[in-house]
C-alpha cells in the first residue's frame, strides 16, 4: 500500500521510518517531508492548506490508503473531515475532538465533565480582568494562551512583575497571535512532569511506555520554553502502576466524554501529566505525537504500526495485538544557535556519516548536492537504545558528539533527571 505523512518535522520522519518496518508498504510520501525524509522516501511540494484541494487530488491519483497526520494545525483546521468526506482514511481525529488541543479552555470544560483531575483555573479575554484577578493570587503563576502557539504559549511567572510581562506579551504585544485572543491562568501545580501518549479507536486505549520531555533551552530548565529539547524513557516518577491509573481514571473517561457528545476520537492521544507522588493531574492534552517523544518511544512499538493504524481507524485497536520492547531510550535535540529565538539557517551539517548505533531523525534540515543544511530551529534528534537508561543516554551522547555545524547547540543533561530517581 501506499501511505502519505503530513508534516515536515523529526515526527513526521520517525512515523516514516517505523511504517517503512511492515511488509504492507509499497511507497511513504511526506508533505512537506524535510532533507532527511527527501533522501529516504518520497517528498511531495503541494501546498497543504485548506481547503486542501491539492492534498486530496495527490490522495487520489497516488492511491493513498492511510493519511498520517503530523502536526496539530492540520487536525485543528479539520483536515480528517474533510479526506474522510471525501472516502478516504486517516488517522488523526476530526476537527472537534483536536479541540483538545486547539483550545485549553474547551479541554478543561472536557476534563471537568469527565471528572478527570487537573488544576482549578480562570479564563480571560482582556488583560484588565487577568490583572485583577493574579493581585488577588499567590505566585508562581501558570498563564497559556488558549489556542495553538506551537508549544511555546505557556509561562510560568514567578512574581507579580513577570506575570505582567506575560500578560503584555500576550494582550499588548500579540507575541503568539491569535492563540491569545483568551488566556487561561492555572493554578500551580508541584511535582515533575511526564507524558504518556496513547493509540485509541475511541474506545480502547493502547499506551506507548512514558517519558519525559524537557521544554526549556537550558541545562536544569532554565530559560524559555522550545518545542522540546530532548526525552527519555522509562520516568521512574511515571510507574507502569501509574500509567494504568491515567490510563483507566484519565484517557479512557476523557474518551467516554467525548463519545458522549458524538465525537469519535481516532489517533493518537498525548497526555501531559504532573505527578507528585502518587497524586496524577492533567497539564494540558495534545491530539498527536508529541516530538521529539515520538522519535524516543515509538521506535519502541514492536507490533506493526501499520496493523496499530489500521486499528485505530476501523475501531478494533481491543482485538490487535499490542507489544512493546522493555529497552530505554534517550532523544537529544541539536539546534540552531539562538532558537527559539533568531537564529541563522544554511549551515552545513557534517559527521552523520560516522555515527553509529542511534537513531538521526530530521527535522530543520535541507538536502541538496549530496550534503545536508541546516533549515530550522531544531534541526536532527538523536536517539539511543539500550537495556538501561544510563547506557541509552550515554551512547546518545557518544554519538552526538560527532555531528557538527556552525552555531549548534543542545542540551547536556537529558535523562538526568531518570537517572537521579533511580
Amino acid at each position: 500500500m501506499n501511505i502519505l505523512i503530513l508534516g515536515n518535522g523529526g515526527r513526521e520522519h520517525a512515523m516514516a521510518r517505523q511504517a517503512a518496518q511492515s511488509s504492507r508498504i509499497n511507497q511513504i510520501f511526506i508533505a512537506p517531508g524535510n532533507g532527511g525524509t527527501k533522501k529516504e522516501f518520497c517528498n511531495c511540494d503541494f501546498p497543504v492548506i485548506p481547503p486542501y484541494t491539492e492534498l486530496l487530488k495527490f490522495i487520489e491519483k497516488e492511491k493513498i490508503e492511510y493519511t498520517l497526520v503530523g502536526p496539530e494545525q492540520y487536525l485543528a483546521d479539520g483536515v480528517t473531515d474533510i479526506l474522510e468526506t471525501a472516502g478516504h482514511k486517516v488517522f488523526g481525529p476530526n476537527r472537534k475532538a483536536a479541540m483538545l488541543e486547539s483550545s485549553k479552555d474547551y479541554a478543561k470544560r472536557i476534563m471537568q465533565k469527565a471528572g478527570v483531575p487537573t488544576a482549578g483555573y480562570e479564563v480571560f479575554s482582556d488583560k484588565l480582568h487577568a490583572l485583577k484577578y493574579l493581585e488577588t493570587h499567590k505566585p508562581p503563576y501558570v498563564l497559556k494562551a488558549d489556542g495553538l502557539a506551537a508549544g511555546k504559549g505557556v509561562i510560568i511567572a514567578a512574581n507579580i512583575h513577570d506575570a505582567v510581562s506575560a500578560l503584555d506579551e500576550y494582550f499588548e504585544k500579540k507575541t503568539f497571535g491569535t492563540a491569545c485572543e483568551k488566556i487561561i491562568i492555572e493554578d500551580f501545580l508541584k511535582g515533575q512532569e511526564a507524558t504518556l501518549l496513547a493509540f485509541t479507536d475511541g474506545k480502547t486505549a493502547r499506551l506507548l511506555p512514558p517519558s519525559q520531555d524537557h521544554k526549556r533551552i537550558f541545562d536544569d530548565d532554565r530559560g524559555p520554553n522550545t518545542g522540546g529539547m530532548g526525552v527519555y524513557t522509562p520516568v521512574p516518577v511515571l510507574t507502569q502502576a501509574l500509567a494504568e491509573t491515567a490510563r483507566t481514571q484519565i484517557i479512557e473517561p476523557i474518551l467516554n466524554t467525548l463519545r458522549s457528545e458524538g465525537i469519535i476520537y481516532k489517533g493518537i492521544l498525548y497526555t501531559g501529566l504532573m505527578i507528585d507522588g502518587s497524586d496524577i493531574r492533567v497539564v494540558e492534552f495534545n491530539v498527536r505525537f508529541g516530538d521529539p517523544e515520538c522519535e524516543c518511544v515509538l521506535p519502541l512499538l514492536k507490533t506493526d504500526f501499520i496493523d496499530i493504524i489500521a486499528a485505530c481507524i476501523d475501531g478494533t485497536l481491543e482485538k490487535t495485538k499490542f507489544e512493546l520492547s522493555s529497552s530505554a531510550a534517550c532523544t537529544v535535540i541539536m539546534s540552531s544557535g539562538g532558537y527559539p529565538g533568531k537564529y541563522t539557517t544554511g549551515k552545513k551539517i557534517t559527521g552523520l556519516k560516522d555515527i553509529s548505533g542511534v537513531s538521526v531523525c530530521h527535522a530543520g534540515t535541507e538536502f541538496k548536492n549530496g550534503d545536508f543544511f541546516t533549515a530550522g530551529g531544531r534541526v536532527l534528534a538523536l536517539t539511543a537504545q539500550d537495556s538501561t537508561l544510563h547506557g541509552a543516554i550515554k551512547k546518545c551522547y557518544q554519538e552526538i558528539a560527532k555531528v557538527k555545524f556552525d552555531g549548534c547547540y543542545y542540551r547536556k543533561d537529558i535523562g538526568k533527571k531518570g537517572m537521579n530517581k533511580i
